[in-house]
């Protein structure tokens, strides 16, 4: 039974991600001649229907995996090699826009991250970060039965609390996988704004096995956060 609940919630991850990717672009704005980065680029794909939904050809990357910086690298995407726990290694006031999809959660020093954002945008620029949500509805369910939310990690080598979870008992792939800090609906711009932020939109992505739209209707309770903020 455990199994087949496991396989299930795997199905259900898959379609909150592609749900997570629409609301990503949703938010971006046609701009040909932006500045774009894409702070845990993975292997670039993504990065690539961000650019084309901005317009833009130029584009840089941060990642700290090899074989996704060659990847990123093929694609066209300038990528630079960097552990983001100590900042960004650009000058000030370069990026028009910055996307960070699924990277906020894996850090401790996620002041420092909001504060090099805001550092290395333009002004006038705008930040696109999404993130897992502490107060997802299955999460809460998890709670109630005495596990783990499904995104929180408590071992740095094995995904252990949550036997509902897909990874539940895998060893973690490397140390960058772990969720350091999870933030809620409101948690996530409230940080934000502490670093001068504009907030221009907060969504909510994924609801499975609900259809999509409940995370509109509900956004507090749904798998991701998505939230747009503007350097002023």
């Amino acid at each position: 039974m455990l199994s087949l609940l496991r396989n299930l919630q795997y199905k259900l991850t898959l379609s909150d991600h592609r749900e997570l990717l629409r609301c990503i672009l949703k938010l971006l704005e046609p701009n040909v001649n932006a500045t774009l980065l894409d702070i845990g680029c993975n292997d670039g794909s993504k990065t690539i229907e961000f650019a084309k939904k901005i317009g833009t050809k130029t584009v840089y990357g941060i990642e700290i995996i090899d074989k996704n910086i060659k990847s990123a690298n093929e694609k066209g995407i300038e990528t630079i090699k960097h552990d983001i726990e100590d900042g960004l290694p650009f000058e000030n006031d370069i990026f028009d826009v910055i996307v960070s999809n699924q990277v906020i959660e894996h850090l401790i020093n996620t002041d420092t991250f909001c504060e090099t954002i805001f550092r290395v945008l333009k002004k006038g620029g705008y930040s696109i970060i999404a993130t897992e949500n502490i107060s997802y509805y299955a999460s809460i369910f998890a709670l109630l039965l005495g596990y783990q939310a499904f995104s929180q990690n408590i071992s740095d080598r094995f995904h252990v609390g949550n036997p509902l979870s897909s990874f539940s008992g895998k060893e973690l792939t490397d140390k960058f996988s772990t969720h350091k800090r999870i933030f809620s609906i409101r948690g996530l711009p409230a940080l934000l704004e502490k670093y001068g932020f504009k907030i221009e939109a907060v969504l909510g992505a994924g609801f499975a096995p609900l259809p999509s739209f409940f995370s509109r209707i509900n956004k507090i309770h749904s798998r991701f956060i998505i939230v747009k903020a503007r350097k002023p």
